[in-house]
């Protein structure tokens, strides 16, 4: 994959390389609270700023780190956050969602689930790890429900900057997003999205959810690889399946150039259309950091 920074333009970064998109109108004019959105993974987080009167996103910073961090790590990166986001230094928030990025999740049919019993379903799937706590979230337009688990240190160290918010997952933000996108021709639709070192493989018919996983992966040859054991398990033609990526990849990145091998029909996901973007947001591809924005489908 090409180096993120090596993507973006210059005007979107600052002397540290961090991604940051700020209006004016954010510092300036009539006070106002903002709606504060949070993402974390193992490497990268970002905050967003969106203006609740507008519903409009007002302002953007992404914080990409070299590898994959710790718990300990994250947290120490998070403490940093007060002083080195433009945001966090000098906007006022109303309320604050965060979501987190992690493979340690399961679907349940929303007519099966019961709130009490989430850790149970939870651990009947995965192995028992210490110091995590559970949350589960409805995936609207799915009929299913995503229990997750997030690291108690991580939250802990999120308290000491925000004092309450709501907690969501990165799959469910992609999911929220599905629903909106019309496919160009009657047929099954393989949504990818690329961040970090994680790839995430979600499967439609039409509106209805076949298949979603993410996939730790390495090198360009292990992203092909899922993607063509999917369209394997779920008999997909690689020659007609429609496959919409998004993330911190581009048309000429190894990863892409490779997938157009074996799949004809390749399209880039636009933004998401429930909410407005300064104009600042024109300097970025569309489809990325589409986790990153989609977040607020969980909070409308």
């Amino acid at each position: 994959m090409s180096s993120v920074e090596n993507i973006l333009s210059p005007s979107v970064k600052n002397k540290d390389g961090v991604v940051s998109i700020l209006d004016e109108s954010l510092f300036t004019g009539e006070k106002k609270s903002y709606k504060l959105l949070c993402t974390i993974d193992s490497e990268f987080i970002s905050v967003a700023a969106v203006d609740p009167d507008k519903n409009k996103f007002a302002g953007f910073e992404g914080f990409h780190f070299t590898k994959p961090l710790s718990d300990e790590q994250l947290v120490q990166k998070i403490s940093e956050l007060t002083l080195k986001s433009a945001i966090l230094k000098k906007v006022d928030f109303r309320n604050v969602s965060v979501q987190f990025a992690g493979n340690r999740f399961t679907f349940i049919p929303s007519a099966l689930f019961k709130p009490e019993d989430a850790e149970q379903y939870f651990y009947f799937n995965q192995n028992k790890r210490e110091g995590e706590e559970i949350h589960y979230d409805l995936i609207r337009g799915h009929e299913t429900v995503n229990i997750f688990s997030v690291s108690r240190e991580v939250v802990s160290g999120l308290k000491k900057i925000f004092e309450k918010f709501s907690v969501h997952h990165h799959l469910t933000s992609a999911l929220d997003a599905t629903r909106f996108y019309t496919p160009k021709q009657q047929e099954k639709t393989i949504f990818i999205h690329v961040h970090s070192s994680m790839i995430d493989v979600v499967v439609t018919d039409e509106r209805k959810l076949l298949f979603a996983n993410s996939f730790p992966f390495k090198s360009v040859e292990d992203g092909i690889y899922f993607v063509m054991m999917t369209c394997g398990q779920l008999s997909l033609n690689p020659e007609r399946v429609e496959v919409v990526l998004s993330g911190e990849t581009e048309a000429e990145s190894p990863f892409t150039k490779q997938l157009k091998n074996y799949i004809r029909n390749i399209s880039f996901a636009g933004r998401i259309r429930s909410v407005a973007f300064t104009y600042g947001f024109d300097e970025l591809p569309q489809h990325f950091y589409h986790s990153a924005f989609s977040h607020i489908l969980c909070e409308l």
